[in-house]
């Protein structure tokens, strides 16, 4: 018995040696982080350890590697970007294995070789070939590729997108204008302007020159759309203004992807430009526009100017949809549309299929499915119409003629000061400035190195020994705050007539917003402005074809 104690004794003391031994020389390594791109979680990067795929990061852009019993080494892998570190070599348990992604030029499967050539305004050259092609050189019309959209969605003030906000010019420019709350005309008011394509498109390469609409309030968008109902909402788009800090502005770019409207039914991300060497997208050059879908291999790629900004991986639609062009006023995140109007420019349009099928999980779209809230024949534009941007006027109610409301009166002004009829008739009207007053107005969507022309018409009808008046113009920072001050564009004399004036005026670094104001100075000031007009100046070299 005793024998058997020892030999049990024996056996059982040499595994637990192996055992021990064996802990004591290995270790068990669990590895997980996340990958940013922009600040913002990366989906579909995939995971390689030493060498071989083992994860693919989820829509945060997180992953998780289990557990290894040696050291191991990480590395990133996506399409179109790059990391840093490249790869990382982890020798013990940890949750920090994080990597920041850049965006490297374009290299997805059907991208056209064509360089953007935006200095100076040029137009861009378009692709040479593809499924579906339009260079608007025939304008909009009823037997070509596009319908003209009547629809009413998004926010309640918004009247719908219509086919008088639809035109072309001579050369081949299609205009979709947006009116905003300030437009003359009570009716058009919160109105906007949509294109969408008579079939629909699969996945593939979409592309469009463009130039957005310049001001904040209406959302410029390039979108697929396919609806059957809240839970069959395919649709993938490319949005102005984005939102970056809680600030609305042209300096980011807004892209979703759409399987539903419902809560885990989508995908959205913002995209910094600032971090990417783009400008704010309303800087008055053409721009192309472009996302690359594929349904077999589940992304969406997003890129401007042929830089890649953006990849989704998740909710990727699977329905074919038609694809749309338009500005239209969405529920608050595009801000306030604080004009009378503001246009978007599309040069032209080319799509190149990626001849996915339906063994590829593509969904061929219905029908009936398809939009039909479009504008007759007789409401397509017929003439060409004239477009000169450098006159396109961006203050509202410029000759005081409009709504009263688009000018605000300062804080401390005279009760009496305010619009007034120079004649008995009213048809000549004029800003009144009386004893210490201001009336302001202030446009959006200002950036560093935007130049404006200011122009107009006043003159100071009385004075005492300490009156003064002016027409000034302010630059503001995001927190609103006066970051420069452009100085008097006139100070006004005294005078019988109204003495017109001129002036130029460029925003400096931090400009996000300007304050045009109309100021008045001491008790016996009696000030009248007949017109402020002012134009951004764009440099129209190179408008022709390329």
């Amino acid at each position: 018995m005793k024998k058997f104690i020892t030999l049990f004794l024996a056996v059982l003391l040499a595994f637990s040696f192996a055992a021990c031994t064996d802990q004591a020389g290995t270790s068990e390594t669990a590895v997980s982080g996340t990958i940013k791109y922009n600040g913002v979680g990366l989906a579909g990067v995939s995971i390689m350890v030493d060498g071989q795929s083992a994860a693919v990061t989820d829509a945060n852009g997180g992953y998780s590697l289990g557990e290894y019993t040696d050291e191991v080494t990480i590395t990133p892998a996506l399409d179109g970007y790059t990391f840093m570190p490249a790869s990382l070599t982890v020798t013990f348990a940890r949750s920090d294995a994080d990597f920041t992604a850049s965006a490297t030029a374009t290299s997805g499967p059907s991208t056209p070789d064509t360089p953007v050539e935006n200095a100076d305004a040029t137009r861009i050259p378009a692709p040479t070939d593809g499924s579906l092609y339009d260079d608007f050189e025939n304008g909009i019309t009823p037997d070509g590729k596009w319908d003209i959209v009547n629809k009413n969605w998004g926010a309640e003030e918004f009247n719908g997108t219509t086919a008088g906000n639809v035109n072309y010019t001579a050369d081949g420019i299609v205009v979709l204008s947006s009116k905003g709350m300030y437009y003359p005309n009570v009716s058009e008011r919160n109105t906007g302007a949509a294109i969408v394509t008579k079939e629909a498109l699969g996945p593939g390469r979409f592309e469009v020159a463009a130039k957005i609409s310049p001001r904040i309030g209406m959302c410029s968008a390039f979108w697929t759309f396919y609806y059957e109902s809240e839970n069959l909402n395919h649709e993938i788009d490319i949005e102005f203004p984005g939102t970056l800090n809680g600030r609305i502005g042209y300096d980011s770019v807004l892209n979703t992807n759409w399987q539903g409207t419902g809560a885990g039914q989508y995908t959205t991300t913002t995209s910094d430009l600032s971090t990417l060497g783009l400008a704010a997208q309303n800087d008055g050059k053409w721009h192309k526009y472009a996302f690359e879908w594929s349904v077999k291999d589940q992304y969406v790629k997003y890129y401007i100017d042929d830089v890649l900004t953006q990849t989704i991986t998740t909710h990727i639609p699977n329905y074919e949809g038609q694809f749309w062009i338009g500005v239209w006023l969405p529920v608050n995140w595009a801000g306030v549309p604080e004009y009378e109007t503001s246009d978007m420019l599309v040069d032209w349009v080319a799509y190149t299929s990626f001849n996915e099928t339906e063994a590829d999980g593509v969904h061929k779209a219905k029908a009936e499915y398809l939009e039909d809230r479009v504008a007759g024949e007789n409401f397509y534009p017929t003439e060409p119409v004239v477009l000169d941007e450098n006159a396109v006027e961006i203050v509202s109610n410029s000759t005081f003629s409009g709504i009263a409301s688009a000018w605000k009166a300062g804080d401390n002004s005279d009760l009496r000061s305010g619009i007034v009829a120079l004649d008995y008739t009213g048809s000549n009207q004029a800003y009144r400035l009386i004893a210490n007053s201001e009336a302001t107005q202030t446009v959006t969507g200002v950036y560093e190195g935007f130049r404006y022309t200011v122009s107009g018409a006043a003159r100071l009808a009385a004075a005492g020994t300490d009156s003064s008046a002016e027409v000034a113009v302010e630059f503001l920072n995001a927190e609103g705050n006066v970051i420069a001050d452009a100085g008097s564009v006139f100070t006004m004399s005294q005078s019988d007539s109204f003495v017109s004036f001129e002036g130029e005026v460029t925003a400096p670094a931090g400009s996000v917003s300007m304050r045009i104001v109309l100021r008045s100075k001491g008790t016996d000031t009696v000030a009248l402005v007949d017109s402020v007009s002012m134009h951004r100046v764009i440099d129209l070299i190179g408008q022709e074809d390329a």
